[in-house]
């Protein structure tokens, strides 16, 4: 599109945004630190501070099933595992 069809002869045409400001809110993320304390305390609950839902309830069905499985002695390496990697990812993810 030039000027002349415009219908602006010599003038720049405006563009459709200027005097207009943007402004994005963002939600404050949770820090490193909180959902990792949290999910030492309570497996899972970090990610579920982080929004991580279906990890958090995939978390809280894994430990249901280790725990069960430490009556035979195989579950409780696999919750101490699960323990760990929880608070890791908590951290990091």
């Amino acid at each position: 599109m030039n000027a002349a069809s415009t219908g602006l002869s010599g003038q720049q045409a405006a563009h459709p945004t200027q005097g207009v400001t943007v402004v994005q809110v963002a939600q404050p993320k949770a820090k490193h630190g909180f959902p990792a304390l949290l999910s030492f305390f309570v497996p899972g609950f970090g990610q579920l501070i982080k929004g991580q839902l279906l990890k958090a309830i995939g978390i809280w069905i894994a430990g249901g099933i280790f725990f069960a499985l430490s009556f035979v002695g195989i579950g409780i390496p696999l919750l101490i595992l699960l323990c760990l990697w929880n608070v890791y990812d908590a951290y990091n993810a």
